[in-house]
């Protein structure tokens, strides 16, 4: 089993926010393509992609937070994705000109999402 933490954190004008996003899966299948058959070339399209089966999606928070207390201790699921596939290119220059502008492009795929909301008591 495989697990992804992300962690998102953002202020206020009265404090800082945190909330946990846990990503679980049987596994993560990872590929990155880097072209390196040319020596310096003008740009380079980096190729990556991502799939992940059987995906679990969980929210928590810090014990500290005052809305922890509506949820449970172990955070709560969000949503399950039968299949969650990631593929992405980055095209990136090796000098810097007013023409040349780095691109990412990601496209997303999901299949079989059943998504679950926490419930507060």
């Amino acid at each position: 089993m495989v697990i992804l933490l992300i962690l998102f954190i953002w202020r206020t004008q009265l404090n800082v926010k945190l909330v946990l996003v846990t990503l679980q899966g049987e596994r993560f299948d990872a590929s990155v393509i880097i072209p390196s058959n040319k020596f310096r070339p003008e740009s380079t399209n980096v190729q990556m992609s991502i799939n992940v089966p059987n995906l679990s999606v969980n929210f928590s928070l810090p014990r500290w937070n005052i809305h922890a207390a509506y949820i449970p201790e172990e955070g709560c699921n969000l949503a399950k994705v039968g299949l969650l596939a990631v593929r992405a290119s980055y095209l990136y220059y090796s000098e810097t000109k007013e023409n040349f502008v780095d691109h990412l492009t990601l496209n997303f795929e999901v299949s079989s999402v059943y998504l679950s909301l926490c419930q507060h008591v």
